[in-house]
Order: C-alpha cells, then structure tokens, then sequence
C-alpha cells in the first residue's frame, strides 16, 4: 500500500515564521547540548510520548521533556514525539498562559532537531476546565485557532482526544464524531494533518464504526465517513505480549493488523508500552521495548507512521511504571534498550565480601539478569572477567590485614550494567 499525504502550501510559510518565533523564545529555555549534528539512527517512526509538557502553574517545562533536551543520544534515536499542550486553547482557568512556553518549546525542537516530528493531542484539558464536557463548537474553534498559530508550526499532526473510547475519558461514538468532525475541518483548514484519538483494544473497531456512521450520518464538519475526516487511526496497543500471547491474550502484531485490514488508513501508535510491576522486571520490559520498535522497523512500514513509547518518566504512580526513567530520573534498562536498539544486563546485587583467610576473600552477589555474557568484577584497582551465571567469586594472593573492596557490572553485547554497591572486608 502506497501512501501519499497532501501538504497545505501554507505549510512551509508557517515553519518560517515559527524559526523567527523561535529565535525570541529559545533564551528562556534552559536546555543542554544541541543535538543538531544528529539524525534519526533508528527509525523514521520511533519516538516518545510525554503527555504535559509545561507545569500549568509555573509555566516551566517538566522534568521529562527537560532530560529529553539535554540528551544527543535520544534526541538523535528519535524521530517523533507526543506532547499534551493543555490549556493552548484556552488557560483562563490555569495557574498561567502556558502560550509563549509552547512555542518556546517547539522553536528549541525545530533548532536543536530539526528531524524529529511531533504529534499535539488535543486532550480533554485542551480548554482548560471544561473536561470531558466541552461543547464540540467550542473545542473545534479553539482548535482552529491554535493550528493556525504560527508558534505551533512545527507540530505535524493533531490527534483529537485521548483514548475516546476507554473508561474514564469515553465519549460515546455519537458526540466523538461530532468532536472529531468539527474539529478536523477547523485543523485542515490551517494546513495541518488530523488523526483520530488512539483507541485501546476495547472493542477499538467497533467504536470506530459508530464513529465513521454517525459522522456521514450528520455530515460533521462536511465530511462522509471516518476515512474522510482523519489522515490517520490514533492507536494504544496496551496488550499482554509482543508478538504471539496465550490463547484469549492479545498481541501486538494481531491488534496492529486488526486496525490496518478495518480502515486501510495509517496507523499511529500514539501510546504504547509495557510497565514495570510484579510480573514484568525491567529486562522484560527492555525486551518488550526492543522487539516492538524491531517489529516497526521491519514489518509495520509505511502501513506504521509513528510509534511513541509510553512513556518519558514515571508519574510515581505504582501501576503506570512505563517510563525509560524511573520518578526519581534514573535510567532504567528500557532506556538504554530504546536508545541502542539492543538492552544491557539488569544491574547486580547484593554484594558481599567474606575473609576466608589471611589471603583469599570470597565475594558473592546476585545475578538478576539472564542476558549478560560475563561480570567486570573490580577491586579499586584490578578488573577480572567472570563467567556468566556466576555469583561466587574467590580473590587470592592477598596478604593478613588487607582491605578490600568489590563491585561487579554484568556485560553483554549491548553495554555494560551499573555498577553494583561495594562489598568490603578485611584480611585476618
């Protein structure tokens, strides 16, 4: 399937003038490193999701899209990102005007990684304080305002709501079609490119169906169907298993396909990922992580426009640990996974170190990964490779009253882990 997307000539003009935009807004950003040298290394479709972007009380970036501006690596890995501009359409009921912060934001994008896309949900905080009950009118003018606001050129596509068919921000299909009509002829009419919100695996065609109907049925926004209202299907793959599940379990090639072979539209996986929780440790959601993006590289194209891993950083909430960095900003495997296409081994544990005698010290640790091919084990001074699936290790030649201490990285092709916590002894 050959897909061609249409280009408003108002288009170009509008980046230009965001790049003067920029060049006011980018002193108040602080960000570090410009990563202008790079190109996207992996995939033209891999990318990040980071949902709010600006604190609505200070106007200050968040912590996430910060640690993503200050690292060449992923910003160079990246082709896409997903960014929440809540309160754009309207912030009279935010703490501040989150406007010159958007651009700001966008401008720094536009001169610091000029290769990366960005998809802007217009969410159900879009006008800030109306909810889930917004007047489609409304929502669909202030869309328009904002598509046309040349300090957010540099956002490609607008997907209309978040997860309309999902429990908590459902819409029912009949009032989505009118939001989603309206407010994709208020969008296009700027020169920009519509997606529909990303629907979970809940019965997902079926919702888009109703959707499609009513919107011919009522004619929203001059449109005839779904089809012809969207430049693409918004998608959230939260599914068990990457590629083949249990039977009754749900995989990620089956939903991705399910949703190419319903609407022959481009898909964008605006949301997806795997959390880590009791059943699923780090290195799993690593895997997860690599064998999807190796998925999109291979099998998805061009069928697949962009796919943006939720997420950037956790919300310290114990059931949404999705993020490459954990709440408290460190990496987790995943990052590592996302950046090189490859995960490292799960850091060791539990190291300890035990005087045998007045020249041999037994040092023991637990191996919480199964992927690495050796452990560096140091001692401040000396590296010794060991074995992999090794957790005892016995240093000799040493002599009555030597301090020492140990720390262990487990390897593999992919890098090393961190480094584990000392474990220390002396010599009787």
């Amino acid at each position: 399937m050959t897909i061609v997307f249409a280009r408003s000539v108002n288009r170009p003009l509008k980046r230009l003038a965001a790049g003067a935009i920029s060049t006011l807004l980018a002193a108040t950003l602080v960000v570090a490193g410009p990563a202008q040298q790079a190109q996207a290394q992996g995939t033209d479709a891999q990318g990040l999701q980071f949902g709010q972007v600006v604190n609505l009380d200070t106007c200050q970036l968040t912590t996430p899209i910060n640690l993503f501006l200050g690292d060449p690596w992923l910003l160079a890995r990246t082709a896409w990102i997903r960014i929440d501009p809540r309160a754009a359409g309207d912030a009279s009921q935010a703490g501040c005007d989150p406007t010159a912060a958007y651009h700001g934001l966008l401008g720094t994008i536009a001169s610091q990684a000029p290769h990366i896309k960005v998809i802007g949900l217009l969410s159900n905080d879009f006008v800030y304080g109306e909810g889930l009950d917004i007047d489609p009118q409304l929502f669909a003018s202030r869309a328009g305002q904002v598509a046309c606001d040349t300090g957010y050129s540099q956002i490609d596509v607008w997907e209309v709501w978040n997860e309309p068919s999902l429990d908590g921000t459902l819409v029912p299909a009949a009032d989505y079609a009118e939001l989603l009509g309206l407010a994709a002829r208020a969008v296009r009419d700027c020169g920009d490119q519509v997606i529909s919100g990303g629907v979970t695996p809940n019965q997902p065609i079926e919702y888009l169906n109703a959707v499609s109907a009513a919107i011919g049925a009522n004619g929203y926004g001059g449109y005839q169907n779904l089809p012809g209202a969207v430049d693409g299907i918004g998608i959230h793959p939260y599914v068990e298993h990457v590629t083949m599940g249990t039977p009754g379990q749900q995989h990620l090639n089956a939903f991705v396909w399910a949703l190419d072979d319903a609407f022959g539209e481009p898909l964008y996986l605006t949301e997806f990922g795997w959390p880590v929780n009791p059943s699923i440790d780090e290195a799993t959601q690593c895997h997860n992580l690599v064998n999807a993006f190796q998925m999109l590289h291979q099998n998805w194209r061009p069928e697949v426009v962009a796919a943006t891993w939720f997420t950037m950083q956790d919300f310290n909430d114990p059931d949404r640990n999705f993020g490459l960095y954990d709440g408290n900003a460190e990496k987790r495997i995943a990052y590592y996974g996302y950046r090189d296409g490859a995960c490292p081994p799960a850091a060791v544990t539990d190291v300890t170190a035990t005087a045998l005698d007045s020249n041999r010290i037994l040092v023991t640790w637990t191996d919480n990964s199964s992927i690495e091919t050796s452990f560096n084990l140091y001692n401040g001074v000396t590296h010794r490779t060991i074995p992999a699936n090794t957790t005892s290790y016995i240093w000799t030649g040493l002599t009555p009253g030597t301090w020492m201490c140990f720390a262990l990285q487990a390897v593999n092709a992919a890098g090393p882990s961190a480094w584990s916590d000392y474990g220390c002894t002396f010599t009787p």
